[in-house]
Parts: structure tokens; C-alpha cells; sequence
């Protein structure tokens, strides 16, 4: 369950599109900007006080076990950039609704921070519930790197690359990226272990940037990891995304989903 809130903290990514940089003009208030090589350079710059609404799901599906043990849990939140210091983006979360399935001795249970009908146990509950009304602040910094989360000034988290803390941004290269160029970054994945993830720029417009996931070299060849994301240009956010960690010699499937409106 600790896994699962994990994700919270995370707490935040299609398509059309001409592939050279070069046929767009540069706009001078975007994060992620054109070279004159016909590259981009991937930053996150969001101007202070934006503002998004992201759903996130996040599900663990273990195979080959009785009872199924499927769980899902989606977190709907916001987001703001309340300020800059040092190129670091201060950002507040707030989170707003918590929903959750899952399966207690055979028995589907389930979970509604806005309804007053629920079968999770209030122990379960209470992990989900002590977020709500209390507000996260990220440290972002323009590579996306979540640098760490504090939770109503009482926890601070120092982000270690672990994909339930950021899974809502991808970490971007220093350098320039052209369609076709690709980049590794290493995730560390509850249940799993430590994970190679590949990203590959596939598509580049004038709003937006579409990323193509897969596993990165040097992988088990029992693990596959498919994905893709939607950035938007003007400020480095994920509007869109889909990733799958499928590790067969574990017997076990992780989906992470979400999608941000930007204000």
C-alpha cells in the first residue's frame, strides 16, 4: 500500500506534427526552445503562477496469483508554480479526489475519497486520507528533475530517481535532441528493482513534442517497457502520457497513465 501512495508524490506528459525544428519559429516565452541545428532543447520553464489538473492511474498487475491481487489507484490533483529559486521550480500540490480498487481475500474492494460508500478498510483509507487538504511542495528543477517533496512542511522525501516520485515528468537530457535522438535515464521501480527507460524524440510541432518510451540498452530481455508522452512546448509539462513495465520473470505488469490540463 506504502508503494502505491508513493505515487501521490509524484503527484504528474498526441500527436500530429512536422519533425523538423527548423520550420517552426522559436518563441521566446517557451521552455522547450529550437537550435539552429534543427534540434530542441528540452527544459522545464513554466512561468510562475501556472496552473494544472492532472488524472493520474497508476496499476500493479501481479500474474499467476489466486486471488487476483490487480489494484489500481487513480489521484486527481493540482498543481501550481508558486515561485523560482536558483532555476529551481517551486511547486505546490494539492491534491483533490483519491480512488482506489483492489482485491482483500478474493474480494473486490473499493475506495472513494468523495463518496461515503466504501469497502477498503479504514486502515487502507487512512494512507490515502492523510493527504487529503494538506499540500505538497516539489522541487523541480529545469532538467525535471524532482529534486524533493515536502508534505505540509512535516516530511521531506529526497527524490532518489524513483518513478513513484516522478512519475509525472520525465528527466531531460542536457543536450540538444533531434527527432530519431534518444537518451537513458534509470528508475528505480517498487517490486521490480532498478529500470533502464529509453526515450526517443518522435515527433516535434510548434506546441508540442511527442516522446516515444522503451526499454533501454543493456535490459533483461524478460522486461519490456512501451510508453509515450505528450509535452507541451511553452512550459516542459507532460499534457499526455502512457507507460507499461511488463517483467515476465517477476510475473509482473505496472501501467501509469495521466492526463494534465495547463492553465
Amino acid at each position: 500500500m506504502k508503494n502505491l501512495c508513493l505515487i501521490l508524490f509524484s503527484l504528474v506528459f498526441v500527436f500530429s506534427c512536422k519533425n523538423d525544428a527548423n520550420s517552426f519559429g522559436n518563441h521566446a516565452d517557451y521552455a522547450i526552445q529550437s537550435t539552429e541545428k534543427g534540434k530542441i532543447l528540452l527544459r522545464f520553464k513554466p512561468e510562475i503562477g501556472s496552473k494544472t489538473s492532472t488524472m493520474m492511474r497508476f496499476e500493479i498487475n501481479p500474474e499467476g496469483i489466486l486471488p487476483n491481487l490487480d489494484s489500481e489507484l487513480i489521484a486527481d490533483f493540482n498543481m501550481r508554480v508558486a515561485s523560482v529559486e536558483d532555476s529551481v521550480n517551486i511547486c505546490h500540490v494539492d491534491f483533490q479526489r483519491f480512488r482506489m480498487t483492489t482485491n482483500i481475500m478474493g474480494a473486490k474492494v473499493k475506495y472513494d475519497s468523495q463518496s461515503d460508500e466504501n469497502s477498503l478498510p479504514a486502515a487502507l483509507t487512512s494512507e490515502l486520507e492523510k493527504f487529503l487538504g494538506k499540500k505538497a511542495i516539489m522541487q523541480v528543477d529545469t532538467l525535471a528533475q524532482v529534486r524533493s517533496v515536502k508534505i505540509d512542511e512535516e516530511e521531506k522525501v529526497e527524490n532518489n530517481t524513483n518513478f513513484e516520485m516522478d512519475g509525472q515528468f520525465i528527466s531531460f537530457p542536457v543536450e540538444a535532441m533531434g527527432v530519431g535522438d534518444s537518451w537513458v535515464v534509470n528508475k528505480k521501480v517498487s517490486s521490480i528493482g532498478d529500470v533502464g527507460i529509453k526515450y526517443t524524440v518522435d515527433k516535434i510541432s510548434d506546441d508540442e513534442v511527442v516522446i516515444q518510451v522503451d526499454s533501454g540498452e543493456n535490459q533483461n530481455d524478460a522486461r519490456l517497457i512501451k510508453g509515450q508522452y505528450l509535452m507541451d512546448r511553452k512550459s516542459g509539462f507532460i499534457k499526455r502520457g502512457d507507460l507499461n513495465i511488463k517483467d515476465s520473470a517477476k510475473k509482473l505488469t505496472i501501467n501509469l497513465s495521466l492526463e494534465s490540463t495547463i492553465e
